[in-house]
Formats: C-alpha cells, structure tokens, sequence
C-alpha cells in the first residue's frame, strides 16, 4: 500500500506545473561567425545565427545568402562561395600566409553587418624537444603508458600562446587513447594554463623563455574509424604523434572563456560570456600555425 502512495505522489509532482508568462530579453537575431585560418588549410567560414533563449526555433542550415568578403593586409583579395550548410569557401583555394592579417567583412539580408577584428597568423613553433621512453604505471591510461616529456623554446619578441595535442595512431587511423598533464611545470611552480581536448598554456608560464611539461600517454585505446557502422576495437598504437600550435592571442583567449564556462559548477555560476572578435555579431575568427613530432612505438 505504502508503495502505490508513493507512486501517487511522485505522478503528482510530475503533473503539477506553472506557466509563467516571462519574457527574457533578446536583442534580436545576430550574425555568429567561425573561421580557423591556418596556413595549411584553404580558407573557409560557417555563418549561422543566434536565437532567443525560449520559444519556437527554427533551425535552418545556416545562412545561405550572404556576402562574405576576404581581406589580406587590409586589401579585398576574394569574395567566398557559398558551399552548403551555411559553409562559405575560396573558390581560389587561397591558404593563410604566416605573418600576414586577415578579417572579414559580411552582409546578409535581414542582418546587421559584420566584421571580424584582423588576425596575425603566427610564426610556427620551430625550436622544441620531447623525449618518450620512459614506462608509467598508470591507472587512467587503460594499461600501458609512458611518459613524454616535452620542452618548449619560446619564440622571442612576442607574447606567445600555444596548444599540445596527443593522439595515439594505429595503420593511419586516430587511436583515441588517454593522456594527461603529470604534476606542476617543471620551475614554475603552478599549474599554468588549461586543458580542454587540448593542453593551452602562454608564455607568461615560461621561465627564461623555456618550459617543460610532462604527461602519461596511455599506449592503447580504441580505434577511431571514419567508415560508418565499422566496428570498433581496442589497439596499441604504432605511433604517438604530439601536435603544437602557436596560436593568436584571440584564439586563445575563445578557448579559455570556453573553458571557463563548461565546468560543471557553472551550473551554479554567473554564466561566462565567451570572447568574441567580431563586430556587430558574434563568433571567431581564429588564427593558428600547426607543426608535429612523431614518436615510434617499439
């Protein structure tokens, strides 16, 4: 009898609701804009648009009828094609050159106009060393795992902002295994930066202009195939490939606030506004130079 009571109320509670009649204020659809520019990739931006907070949305694959006008070193080199799902691209296959500036300027029917703030591609990181020999005993790497050790000469006369990126790699296909930063940096003293998918640190974490950081990196993991409804299974990596990127500062900057916002107590938090470098809209434009180390997994 108890039990049937206590269903009775819990369908109660599940029934009983309120409607409030609350409207939350909302400035109207804007342009959000996201582009990555980096010198191996041929240029490309996807243009959406925001949306109230409540009430009906209608979800559209992007914005389909707008102008979307390239400048190099402040010069209009090239109009982008639209491509499909709101995706625009370089009909020249024009690719970033390192150390020039780009923005964009956008027009759209119904919107408001939009520009990017202009984004330096940064000189790539040349001057590192790792080592990874060194076996782990880890719990969090699913078995075996070693230590790499990865050492990091800053570029001089610049403020500096990098990414690390791990991925195990198993007959050319990405093996999603486990990897994470070991303790504090090496004479620094703090843990500096943060990690998302990837570890970002700047070079106010540096000491006289170098930096070392270690992490365990799991040796197995399962593998990632791109051929759907392929079965997956669990491998040893043949290789580890490590990923730095040099990134703009307003690249960094989108990551962080990112970051700051996914924590699981924001849920209890003010929410964080993410950094934006587009007038009139919102979005990124996002500038990073990529080079890779590879290590043999023997």
């Amino acid at each position: 009898m108890k039990y049937i009571i206590i269903w009775v109320g819990v369908f109660c509670l599940m029934s009983c609701r309120k409607e409030l009649d609350i409207e939350l204020p909302f400035e109207g659809s804007k342009l959000v804009v996201e582009s990555f520019l980096s010198p191996d990739k041929v240029i490309t931006l996807k243009l959406n648009k925001t949306y109230p907070v409540i009430g009906k949305q209608l979800f559209v694959d992007g914005i389909t009828n707008a102008q979307v006008d390239l400048y190099e070193n402040n010069l209009l080199i090239e109009t982008l094609k639209y491509q499909n799902k709101g995706i625009y691209f370089s009909v020249n296959n024009t690719k970033p050159k390192t150390g020039f500036s780009y923005y964009y300027k956008i027009k759209a029917e119904g919107f408001a106009d939009v520009e990017s703030i202009p984004e330096k591609i940064p000189v790539e990181l040349k001057n590192y060393q790792g080592v990874f020999d060194e076996p782990l005993e880890s719990l969090y790497t699913n078995g075996a795992a070693r230590k790499l050790q990865i050492t990091i000469n800053d570029i001089k006369d610049e403020d500096n902002f990098y990414s690390i990126r791990v991925w195990g790699e198993y007959k050319g296909n990405v093996v999603g295994g486990s990897w994470f930063r070991l303790g504090q940096i090496e004479d620094v003293g703090s843990f500096c930066g943060f990690t998302r998918a990837e570890d970002f640190i700047s070079d106010e974490c540096f000491k006289n202009n170098k930096i070392t950081l270690s992490y365990a990196v799991g040796l197995n993991g399962t593998l990632q195939s791109s051929e759907i409804n392929k079965p997956t299974y669990n491998v040893k990596s043949e290789k580890i490939i490590v990923y730095f990127s040099t990134l703009s500062k307003a690249t960094y900057r989108y990551y962080e606030t990112e970051n700051e916002g996914s924590d699981f107590f924001q849920a209890f938090n003010a929410p964080v506004k993410q950094y934006s470098n587009i007038k009139g809209g919102y979005g990124i434009v996002a500038a990073f130079t990529q080079s890779k180390i590879e290590f043999l997994v023997k």
